[in-house]
């Protein structure tokens, strides 16, 4: 599995607990995946990349309260390296409600 990688070279903590997500959504377990997604953002430091799979899953979930909750707590954290993109991620009327196939990145 090809993920976000760290200056040495290692898989991120946010990275691994993204992949224990997608196992779980596969197998229909959504609760747990989102469950994890929460550890997730309160493991390390929140990317983009997991702000975006918080807020898809949450749709699938029913969980939306929840999930923004978690992303304006980080956009407010005033060290977080992409804020921008976690801003961008937050859940709003227009976002889509497509379904959840992959946690995986295009």
């Amino acid at each position: 599995m090809a993920g976000e990688r760290n200056g040495t070279g290692r898989t991120t903590s946010a990275e691994l607990h993204l992949g224990l997500a997608a196992r779980m959504l596969a197998e229909g377990a959504i609760a747990r995946a989102f469950s994890e997604l929460v550890r997730a953002s309160r493991s390390g430091p929140m990317t983009a990349r997991l702000a975006a799979a918080l807020v898809r899953l949450s749709f699938k979930a029913g969980t939306e309260p929840a999930a923004v909750t978690l992303l304006e707590a980080a956009a407010a954290d005033p060290v977080l390296p992409d804020r921008i993109g976690v801003r961008r991620s937050r859940p709003t009327q227009t976002t889509s409600r497509e379904p959840i196939t992959s946690m995986r990145a295009s």
